[in-house]
């Protein structure tokens, strides 16, 4: 195993959304680290690991983003290579896990899934995720709605009928039920969290109009508006 410090191209830093933890990046959180980086903060490096002749992103997504809100082309960057994987993923938890944002129950749970798929006992998922032991199973036994789709993440069991007609056709088990309901709940928190957001970066001329995508999707946007 092999690790070194370099300054890396942002542009050829490869995000995996199936080894990086965070489904999501928190514009407040990187709006704020590039705030502090102008008065002369300073961060640690960013970890990367090479794999298969790709540079991918195992800590340090919300520095990236800080650094692409100041225009910055490079970042200073950890590089381990050796690395198999799933040691990618499992250093990608666990780095996450224990600094910055917050991870939350969603993101968790999508995680302890992918590790009990990788066959990680629950022993060790619980001690990865910091979720108590005797807590783990429940835990990962709450279905998760996208909130997108409609559609559950994990294996199917009962057929789940009005009042979630978008969920018609598909399988639960009895006891997911309620907490379904409460899931959908909360993605309408989350929801309204978004377009909170959205307001924001408007107000605050946050949004990179000189980019080509950022102005194609606000098009679409007015459109549906």
């Amino acid at each position: 195993m092999v690790k070194r410090l370099k300054n890396i191209e942002l542009n050829k830093i490869k995000v995996d959304e199936e080894l990086y933890p965070r489904s999501q990046v928190v514009w407040q959180v990187y709006y704020d680290y590039a705030e502090s980086m102008k008065t002369g903060a300073k961060f640690p490096p960013i970890t990367l690991a090479l794999h298969r002749r790709r540079l991918i992103l195992v800590d340090g997504l919300h520095r990236m983003e800080a650094h692409k809100l100041r225009k910055k082309k490079t970042i200073q960057a950890e590089i381990h290579t050796g690395w198999s994987y799933d040691r990618i993923f499992e250093e990608a938890v666990r780095r996450n896990i224990q600094h910055g944002k917050a991870l939350s129950p969603y993101e968790k749970r999508r995680i302890a899934l992918k590790l009990r798929h990788m066959r990680y006992s629950l022993k060790d998922v619980s001690k990865l995720i910091q979720v108590p032991l005797d807590k783990i199973e429940d835990f990962i036994g709450q279905r998760m709605i996208s909130s997108t789709t409609g559609k559950t993440l994990v294996e199917k069991e009962i057929i789940v009928k009005n009042p979630l007609k978008h969920l018609a056709g598909q399988k639960f088990k009895r006891r997911d039920f309620e907490a379904i309901k409460e899931a959908q709940k909360g993605h309408v928190r989350d929801q309204i969290g978004l377009l909170k957001d959205l307001i924001s970066l408007l107000k605050n001329g946050l949004l990179d109009t000189s980019n080509k995508k950022v102005n194609e999707l606000l098009e679409e946007l007015k459109i549906l508006i």
